[in-house]
């Protein structure tokens, strides 16, 4: 898929032959119903993978189904091989000053480094409601966390430098929104969305926020999700200026992943099936790697050489 102007990869995205690279660990109470849409960041030559788990009950009916979701931390020395760094959420549900807002737990987690600072959004959800939360590290290890700082609003993608001065984050599960702030901690909202489902398209219904951008000399390249009207989840990928962050000026005509193998597909005791869902995204090696959810049930990999190589 090649409809997008200087892409920093080449060609199509091939998905790793042993896919997948994490699955819900049984043992553990609070992910043993899943594992997956995990962020991903380098640091020492490392890969540290955060991670949705999940824990389930096995109601066949989703609507009766009861769960939590905390997320856990993993590491890799080559970006595919990763060992749990603990048996317990490096983030949870349970604890701290706002967990009476988070029963259904703490999700879909995006990290990224902005000047020396580690900063991760995650989306906190009551049964009802999301609110998007936020934490700060210095290690990618212990978390202070801030509480919410966007209600209604969830997927919070920022950008790895700061523009004129401000974070700048794309936001938002149906459309795009932008968001600024001063410091990373408080965050206002721009008034009118930056990007919208199209129809016709592969992103006709939805479109969310994948993992942070990349700032390239063409602009802010962010890797989106979406979903069309069969409930089909694939993922895009679209160019805005640095400029102007507001501004689209391009977007990808046909999806750079789609859902094609049996365990993006089909999982008996899934929230969704058909998806893939990116949300982690490196370079290294002499190529990207992209880490998604697949099939709302374990992370996957897939990999486009750069084309720096």
């Amino acid at each position: 898929m090649e409809d997008l102007e200087h892409l920093p990869w080449d060609g199509e995205l091939e998905k790793y032959s042993d896919n997948p690279v994490l699955s819900p660990d049984p043992s553990l109470y609070w992910e043993h119903g899943a594992a997956y849409n995990a962020t991903a960041i380098q640091k020492d030559g490392k890969v540290y993978l955060f991670y949705r788990g999940e824990d389930r009950t096995p109601e066949e009916d989703p609507e009766q189904r009861e769960y939590v979701s905390r997320i856990g931390l993993a590491v890799s020395d080559d970006g595919i091989h990763f060992q749990r760094t603990s048996d317990e959420p490096i983030i949870d549900a349970d604890t701290g000053p706002y967990a009476a807002m988070k029963c259904r737990g703490v999700e879909d987690p995006r990290v990224v480094e902005v000047e020396g600072q580690y900063l991760m959004t995650y989306t906190g959800y009551d049964g009802e409601h999301v609110r998007m939360f936020l934490a700060t590290s210095d290690d990618l290890e212990h978390w202070t966390e801030h509480g919410p700082i966007l209600d209604g609003m969830k997927a919070g993608a920022i950008v790895p430098q700061k523009v004129d001065g401000q974070y700048v984050m794309y936001c938002g599960d149906t459309n795009l929104w932008l968001a600024r702030s001063d410091d990373g901690i408080n965050w206002n909202r721009d008034p009118d969305p930056v990007m919208k489902p199209r129809p016709a398209h592969f992103d006709n219904v939805l479109v969310e926020s994948g993992p942070a951008p990349l700032v390239t000399d063409d602009g802010i390249l962010l890797v989106y999700n979406s979903c069309d009207d069969t409930g089909r989840y694939n993922a895009g990928a679209a160019l805005f200026s640095l400029e102007d962050p507001r501004h689209l000026v391009q977007r990808t005509e046909g999806p750079i992943l789609s859902p094609t193998e049996d365990y993006e597909r089909d999982h008996k005791h899934a929230h969704l099936t058909d998806v893939v869902f990116i949300e982690g995204m490196v370079e290294r090696d002499g190529q990207y790697i992209f880490y998604y959810g697949a099939g709302d049930e374990h992370v996957a990999v897939a990999t486009a050489r750069s084309r720096k190589e």
